[in-house]
């Protein structure tokens, strides 16, 4: 099978601290079969920040419209541990898998 053929998962980041860093540079790794179109933040000036370092394509916006974006296909949550299960279940709410850092 052609990989050219497979359109990229697209991720929505919640979080922009090191453990969110790492997922995206690591994610660089994938040759394109994978893209951050999303990136949220308690702080939108991280949000922007992040975005313009390590996913310039990717657009920053709140956790609910990230969630919610019609771009995103799962979400990566790397947000303080308190705040795992309130965003997840946000995320399957509109039905989008998600993955938890933990």
């Amino acid at each position: 099978m052609n990989n050219d053929a497979i359109a990229p998962f697209r991720w929505a980041i919640f979080g922009t601290g090191q453990v969110s860093r790492k997922f995206v540079l690591d994610m660089r790794q994938l040759s394109g079969q994978a893209v951050v179109t999303r990136v949220a933040s308690r702080n939108p000036e991280n949000a922007q920040r992040f975005a313009r370092d390590l996913a310039p394509d990717a657009q920053a916006s709140s956790y609910e419209e990230a969630a919610a974006a019609e771009d995103v296909d799962g979400i990566y949550i790397a947000t303080p541990p308190a705040m795992h299960k309130p965003h997840a279940l946000m995320a399957i709410a509109v039905g989008k898998p998600v993955l938890v850092e933990k």
